[in-house]
């Protein structure tokens, strides 16, 4: 929207607009890219997420929880440790309360933060675990300018609050949160849409001459561009770019990101779990998280199913054998935690794999990103959203990194009228 009043022009690579913010239909189903939820506190995209979908939204409570060995957590599990065997509760709990005195230096890693705020034991039984399955990486290969408010840090006495007693207080980042009644998470994103830029649909990019300026797509168009503004993932970025130096591309290539195999279940009959998402620690179990798109809203699921979604994370580091394989050893491992009774229950099953999920933050990601940015801002290129920042954005901080790289470019087009 910042480039309304211009000669812009916006490329979409898909028939529709969204991204991974898109939502998709699946006979009488709708799913998300991966569970998609309003939280932001920005007023200014409140009031337009609201807007879009006319007031017509439902609001919900943050309630997650975790399951591990079997046992049933709430989140954050630092902070409810009661339902844990003794012996298990026991240490953590000690370790959780020493860690301080224990750990004062500044972290070097993501292990030493935990290993300062969580304990050794806490650590190891349960962040590492969780950590190879969402990330794909051992806790010692990220670092720690990632975590912000994502991951809770407990005082001494909320740990022992929920260590001696069941408790409901809600540590999350996500308090509330908000979700369109109908049409799925995208259905917020129809204001967001600028309405004085020409769109070109199914225009997917395959190569930009940075010397010429030239855009080049995979249906024969090649455009001219004075200013580009880019949502395109680094790596593909620079890959599609010519006249890359080779140290550029060495520093695209230490990138690394994750990819979420989402399979998608549709079931007969009544949902009867209270929580929006679960977080599964155990090694044997393939998804590290299930959602449930109806519980978000009844419009997702016909009259009388339900639906959930879980994630299969998977990464260069850590393939997937198939997407097949991948899918069976979900649904056997869904009976297993009993989120299905019988294959009876089963109305739909799909799956979609979101080839760009989350970024990691490898040691080199910072230096990289840098170096990256520099040289295409050099070249009259502005990179944005999750994927263009190379950062754990999320929704609105997307739009909003959008909305300022637009801004750069009415800045460098002021300077040149001047």
């Amino acid at each position: 929207k910042a480039l309304s009043h211009t000669r812009a022009t916006l490329y979409e690579s898909k028939s529709y607009p969204g991204g991974h913010a898109s939502s998709h239909r699946r006979g009488q189903f709708t799913f998300d890219e991966g569970p998609h939820l309003s939280f932001t506190k920005n007023e200014r995209i409140r009031r337009l997420f609201a807007d879009s979908v006319k007031g017509q939204f439902l609001e919900h409570p943050g309630l997650a929880v975790n399951y591990f060995r079997g046992t049933r957590l709430q989140h954050p599990a630092q902070c409810h440790l009661y339902p844990l065997p003794m012996d298990l509760k026991e240490k953590c709990l000690i370790d959780l309360l020493t860690a301080p005195a224990l750990y004062q230096q500044p972290p070097k890693n993501y292990r030493d933060w935990c290993y300062r705020h969580f304990g050794k034991r806490f650590s190891e039984d349960f962040v590492r675990l969780y950590t190879r399955k969402y990330w794909t990486k051992e806790l010692e290969e990220l670092t720690t300018d990632w975590v912000g408010p994502r991951i809770h840090a407990p005082s001494a006495d909320q740990v022992l609050s929920g260590a001696v007693q069941e408790t409901q207080e809600n540590f999350n980042y996500i308090m509330k949160f908000r979700y369109p009644k109908t049409g799925g998470f995208a259905s917020f994103l129809k204001g967001l849409l600028p309405h004085r830029l020409p769109i070109r649909y199914e225009h997917q990019l395959h190569k930009i001459d940075t010397a010429r300026k030239i855009l080049h797509f995979n249906h024969g168009d090649s455009v001219p561009y004075d200013y580009l503004v880019s949502s395109l993932p680094l790596p593909l970025l620079i890959g599609m770019s010519t006249d890359v130096p080779k140290a550029i591309r060495q520093h695209a290539a230490s990138l690394e990101w994750t990819s979420h195999l989402l399979v998608n279940v549709g079931l007969r009959g009544t949902l009867k779990e209270e929580a929006y998402w679960i977080y599964f620690y155990d090694e044997d179990i393939p998804f590290s998280r299930v959602s449930f798109p109806s519980r978000l809203s009844p419009g997702n699921a016909p009259k009388g199913h339900w639906s959930l979604q879980a994630e299969v994370v998977h990464s260069r580091q850590k393939p997937l054998a198939s997407y097949e394989t991948a899918v069976q050893k979900t649904l056997v491992a869904l009976k297993k935690v009993k989120l299905i009774a019988k294959d009876s229950d089963i109305a739909l099953v799909g799956y979609q794999d979101i080839h760009y999920a989350n970024v990691i933050f490898n040691h080199a990601r910072k230096k990289a990103v840098h170096a990256i940015h520099r040289y295409l801002h050099a070249h009259n290129i502005f990179p944005c959203g999750r994927y263009g920042e190379w950062a754990y954005l999320w929704t609105d901080e997307s739009y909003e990194s959008g909305y300022r790289a637009g801004r750069d470019v009415l800045n460098q087009l002021k300077r040149g009228c001047a």
